[in-house]
C-alpha cells in the first residue's frame, strides 16, 4: 500500500522516561512517518510505554513507515537517557 498524502505532523519531545504523544490517531489515518534527532525507542498502540528492552530502536535521521490503526499514539523514550525530538507524520491514502 503507498501513503503519499501527509495529514498532521507533530513532534514529541523526549526526557529520562517514556512520553506518549497527547495526539490520538485518527480512524483514517493508516501510517506514520517518523523522524528523529536522537536514537530512541518507540512503541505504536493504544495507551503505549516505551521501553529499552521491548520498543522498537528507531536511529536518528532515518525516516521510518509504520502501519497504525485509529486510537493509537505513539510512545518514545530516548536510547541515552538525553533528550531529543519525535517528528510524527501521519499518512493517509
Amino acid at each position: 500500500m503507498r501513503f503519499s498524502y501527509p495529514a498532521t505532523a507533530y513532534n514529541v519531545t523526549m526526557g529520562a522516561a517514556s512520553v506518549t504523544g497527547t495526539r490520538v490517531t485518527p480512524v483514517a489515518v493508516l501510517a506514520v512517518r517518523l523522524l528523529t534527532d536522537t536514537d530512541c525507542y518507540v512503541t505504536i498502540g493504544p495507551s503505549p510505554v516505551a521501553t529499552v528492552t521491548t520498543s522498537m530502536r528507531v536511529k536518528s535521521g532515518f525516516p521510518e513507515r509504520f502501519t497504525i490503526h485509529g486510537g493509537d499514539q505513539v510512545a518514545v523514550i530516548p536510547v541515552t537517557g538525553s533528550t531529543g525530538s519525535l517528528n510524527v507524520t501521519e499518512l493517509t491514502s
